[in-house]
């Protein structure tokens, strides 16, 4: 069946098997691993063999392991343990077989918290609304672990204190000083406790915005023993910081206004009030910030007169001359609320007293049906309306007794009377009968007459009509009563005097300027000589046209007086009144009025009138033989009145600066208007033709010159011609002494070709015989010759041509289009030719010159041959 091989002495293979484990890792260590949290650092030594990895065995309870770690090397970090709590660790080695190694002896270790929280971030400090001397400290929460932080207090930014210890963010500071600066910081801390470092320091400032508490007991009350007064009374708020009020004050309890801005009182008197009115109050209060309190609730009050008026003074008591009657009379109280007075009277001196009388607002009252020789005693108090009565007066008697009459005459209502006839009164006594009246006359005021009586009035209305027989004067007047008692002694000097005056002055004449016939300014002097004999000059007024009058004024012989404008004739009519009001008849004088000056002597005139804002007025002068014919004036402002004046000068003027070119005419015009009033002028002129041609002037280089210190030349342009003048116009800033110009024309030298020698004759030989033919040949070419020297004389070279096309060119008039600006021509024509220009037509003249000179000795030279010939 098949044989099967016998297993063979020896193996085919050989190898070795490892089963050797490692040894046991030895320096096992168990630490807390520094800055952190629930870890421990498990390290041991390496093991020198051929070990490939250790395993880590854990336990929580020293007894049941588990693999923690299968690593290569050596140490491990366990984390996410828990701070405080025991654990055990143990670790064998294995090789490449693996063959593993018994575990080493366990290490137990306890991890501790050693991490310190994060920096706390989002420090602020503000103020604590509505409070005062706090501040609110606030920031962010730390993430980790943390227990609490602590807040950090300084008052100068260099010392701190702990301010407080808290688990929370937020933090009130009480009790500072509002106004100065505070200083913080924060840190936070763990379980541990690990804190942390503290945050940038924040500052902040305390704000009193916390307003004092609403006043309180607010009361109206009226002040006892006064008048539209009321007080208000209130409790001062309990605040510390506590500054003052503001009282507001309303009469309907609607519209208010601040009364009183108070300090630290807790009362206010407001006088000046109607009684019996109704006003409100209101106050609120502020602190030292200031905040301030809302106001109060309003109270209302109402003042009520209290005030007892003052007792009248000065009573005194007087006899009548009737015997029967007392007059009473006293000095009122000061008070303004007065209404009337008690009056009391007695016969026993300090009273009892009787009210004998209650009367209104007077100071005197006659106390009648008394009986004579009996003395009475007196006193008054005064009341107001609400009534309030004041305190009696000091007590005065008297006696009634029948006396002697008095008298004396009224003042006469006007001083000065215009009437022979006029009334005269008398006021006297009760006790008068009768009133006899008295007078004397002077003619000056001065030398009186005796004292005459005029008559006796026996009624009570004592008047007289009285006469003034002596005419206009003075007179005096005084009078003397008569009754029971007797007759009133003569008085010492008259009671009251006037003046008679019933003539009206006299102007005996008016001048203004002193009589002056004419006068250049509306303002003049007026000289008025005017009299009467008794009252005097009182006042006068005036008149330009004896219709319409000024107001009258005091007299004065001389003032100023301001005419009418416009120039002309002007009147004035003067009127005066005496004292005693008599008006004057009219006076008057006039003058004439001449505002605009006259023209320069031997000035031609011309009148443009009333030239208004931006427009132009024309003088026109063509009707005189002058130069100039017109000028023309655009006014800024609206000028009258205004004219022009030329004066033809036939020389130049003293003190100018002469002229180099040829002078037409000197013309010194003006104007009576200011140069600030004229915006722009155009003077027009004419030049004579023949004055042109006698010296040979260019019309194109005529210019207006302007002379101010020196002549400059104005823009001129020709405007026309007829067969004897050209016309041009000028235009000119201003108005001074002017010159009409021009340019002479450029007159060609005449230049004359040389003579050449003639030479002596030579002897002709004899002539040969010469045929007819050569004749009529030299005849033809001859006639040619001639033809052609001819044509070249009369023919121009061509630097010839080209020399008149460039004068030409140059001297050409500029003209303009209608509505292109216009170009100023120069003075002189050259002046525009360039330094180089004028040298290329020098030398072109000069090869002119040549050309013609060669021409002209080409023909001569022909012109002798052929007649050699």
């Amino acid at each position: 069946a098949g044989n099967v091989e016998g297993a063979p002495a020896d193996a085919d293979v050989w190898c070795d098997v490892d089963t050797a484990a490692p040894s046991v890792p030895t320096g096992l260590t168990v630490t807390d691993e520094t800055g952190a949290e629930g870890s421990l650092v498990i390290s041991w030594n390496a093991v020198g063999e051929d070990v490939q990895g250790y395993q880590l065995w854990f336990s929580s309870n020293g007894t049941d392991y588990t693999l923690e770690s299968d690593q290569a090397g050596t140490p491990y970090t366990d984390m996410s343990l828990t701070d405080g709590q025991t654990y055990w660790y143990k670790v064998s080695a294995y090789d490449e077989v693996p063959n593993y190694s018994d575990n080493c002896t366990a290490v137990s270790g306890s991890p501790i918290d050693d991490l310190a929280p994060s920096i706390p971030t989002g420090l602020t400090v503000t103020d604590e609304t509505g409070a005062e001397g706090s501040l609110v400290i606030s920031w962010n929460a730390v993430g980790e672990d943390v227990q609490g932080y602590q807040l950090w207090f300084s008052s100068n930014g260099t010392d701190y204190t702990l301010e407080t210890d808290q688990a929370g963010t937020t933090y009130t500071d009480t009790g500072l000083t509002d106004g100065q600066i505070y200083y913080y910081k924060v840190s936070a801390y763990d379980e541990a406790p690990n804190f942390s470092d503290n945050c940038v320091i924040v500052s902040g400032v305390p704000v009193d915005d916390l307003a004092p508490s609403v006043l309180t007991g607010l009361s109206v009350a009226t002040k006892a023993g006064a008048e539209g007064t009321l007080v208000v009374t209130w409790t001062a708020p309990p605040e510390g910081d506590l500054q003052g009020y503001k009282l507001w004050f309303s009469e309907n309890n609607s519209v208010w206004t601040l009364e009183a801005d108070l300090g630290l009182v807790t009362s206010y008197e407001n006088s000046g009030l109607i009684d019996g009115e109704n006003y409100f109050y209101k106050i609120s209060a502020k602190d030292e910030v200031p905040n301030w309190s809302d106001n109060c609730a309003p109270v209302e009050g109402i003042p009520q007169d209290q005030k007892t008026p003052s007792a009248p003074t000065g009573l005194t008591v007087t006899s009548v001359e009737t015997g029967e009657n007392l007059d009473l009379s006293w000095t009122a109280p000061p008070e303004l609320d007065l209404a009337g007075y008690n009056i009391y009277r007695s016969t026993i001196s300090g009273g009892p007293y009787s009210l004998i009388a209650t009367v209104g607002v007077i100071t005197s009252y006659r106390d009648n049906g008394l009986t004579t020789g009996t003395t009475y005693y007196y006193v008054i108090s005064a009341s107001d309306e609400v009534p309030n009565y004041s305190d009696n007066c000091t007590e005065a008697s008297g006696t009634p007794t029948i006396g002697v009459p008095s008298s004396s005459v009224n003042e006469i209502t006007s001083y000065y009377q215009t009437s022979m006839s006029f009334t005269i009164t008398v006021i006297a006594s009760a006790a008068a009968e009768n009133v006899t009246l008295y007078y004397r006359y002077a003619s000056d005021n001065d030398n009186w007459g005796p004292w005459t009586s005029f008559g006796v009035d026996t009624e009570s209305s004592w008047s007289w009509s009285f006469t003034a027989d002596n005419g206009d004067g003075y007179y005096e007047f005084y009078s003397i009563a008569t009754g029971i008692a007797g007759q009133e002694s003569t008085p010492a000097e008259a009671d009251t005097r006037c003046g008679v005056d019933t003539v009206p002055p006299t102007i005996t004449s008016v001048l203004i300027n002193g009589g002056n016939d004419l006068t250049p300014s509306t303002l003049v002097t007026l000289t008025i000589a005017a009299s009467n004999a008794i009252s005097g000059l009182a006042e006068m007024r005036f008149s330009d046209d004896n219709l319409s009058w000024s107001d009258w004024e005091n007299f004065a012989a001389s003032i100023s007086f301001t005419l009418p404008t416009g120039d002309g004739l002007k009147t004035v009519y003067v009127q005066v009144k005496d004292k005693a009001g008599l008006p004057s008849t009219v006076a008057s004088d006039s003058i004439t009025l001449e505002t605009t000056p006259p023209p320069p002597k031997g000035a031609l005139t011309a009148t443009i009138g009333t030239i208004t804002a931006g427009t132009t007025g024309s003088a026109d002068f063509t009707r005189y033989a002058i130069a100039v014919t017109k000028v023309r004036i655009t006014a800024a402002g609206t000028v009258s009145n205004v004219r022009v004046n030329v004066v033809v000068h036939a020389t130049k003027p003293a003190g100018v600066t002469a002229i180099a070119l040829p002078v037409y005419s000197y013309l010194d015009i003006t104007t009576n208007v200011g140069a600030a009033e004229v915006r722009e002028a155009t003077i027009g002129f004419k030049v004579s033709r023949s004055w042109i041609t006698q010296n040979s002037i260019d019309e194109r280089t005529i210019r207006l010159l302007r002379y101010g210190g020196e002549w400059q030349a104005l823009s001129t342009s020709l405007v026309g011609t007829d067969s004897t003048h050209v016309y041009f116009e000028a235009t000119t800033p201003g108005f001074s002494l002017f010159a009409v110009t021009g340019e002479r024309r450029a007159v060609p030298p005449v230049v004359t070709p040389p003579t050449a020698p003639t030479p002596p004759p030579a002897p002709l030989p004899a002539p040969p015989a010469v045929p007819l033919e050569f004749f009529a040949m030299l005849s033809m070419v001859g006639a040619l010759a001639g033809f052609s020297i001819a044509y070249s004389l009369a023919r121009p070279s061509k630097y010839y041509l080209m020399l008149k096309r460039l004068e030409r060119a140059m001297l050409r008039p500029r003209r303009r289009r209608v509505g292109e600006p216009a170009v100023r021509p120069p003075v002189r024509v050259r002046k525009r030719v360039s330094r180089a220009e004028l040298a290329a037509l020098r030398r072109l003249e000069r090869i002119a010159r040549k050309r013609k000179r060669k021409v002209m000795r080409e023909g001569r030279k022909k012109s002798a041959s052929e007649r050699r010939r």
